[in-house]
């Protein structure tokens, strides 16, 4: 069976760009899962984390996340009960991960159930990509009147109350780090 690559995978998925814009393509939970089983699948594959200390890139750090998700894998079977040689198994490049489905669920609940406690979650820098903080916000109850119209005809309906409960929303908070700065005097 051919190797799964990420790239292969990330490649059918590629947003598209119009006008110099990037398309973003909408949440696709079957294709978050198809991400989840390359990247456990490609033993090639390393995730680049910018290292930023005091606003200054530092160094890049190559992370092995389908070699981590195997060695936790063998840990878990491991503590199933299987001896330490037939958990090996996990660990070879011929074993392919079969499928990362439902993970995404999994995912989501943890990060949610974490962030819903009042906790942030820091996404590191990779790439071009800055770092983010992720965190969920209490939205007040808001009310508010309008007047309304019919959009065909333009004719007034009247005046509305629309009322919004309180709710919780999701924040990002991203700061560009000093080393992605330039400053020229003029």
């Amino acid at each position: 069976m051919a190797k799964l690559k990420l790239a292969d995978v990330i490649a059918t998925m590629t947003a598209e760009e119009k006008d110099g814009k990037i398309v973003t393509n909408r949440y696709n939970k079957k294709n978050f899962e198809k991400v989840l089983t390359a990247i456990t699948s490609d033993p090639e594959f390393k995730f680049q984390v910018n290292k930023i200390s005091k606003g200054e890139l530092t160094s890049i750090e190559d992370i092995s996340i389908g070699e981590n998700f195997r060695n936790w894998c063998r840990k878990l079977v491991e503590a199933a009960g299987v001896d330490k040689n037939d958990s090996a198994v996990v660990m070879s490049e011929d074993f392919d991960v079969p499928s990362m489905n439902d993970w995404a669920d999994f995912i989501a609940a943890a990060m949610l159930t974490y962030m819903d406690a009042g906790n942030e979650i820091t996404l590191p820098s990779h790439g071009d990509i800055i770092p983010m903080t992720i965190s969920v916000q209490k939205v007040p109850k808001t009310k508010k009147e309008k007047n309304a119209r019919n959009p065909q005809t333009g004719e007034e309906l009247g005046t509305f109350e629309y009322e919004t409960a309180a709710h919780k929303a999701g924040k990002v908070k991203c700061k560009v780090p000093a080393y992605l700065k330039k400053k020229v005097k003029l």
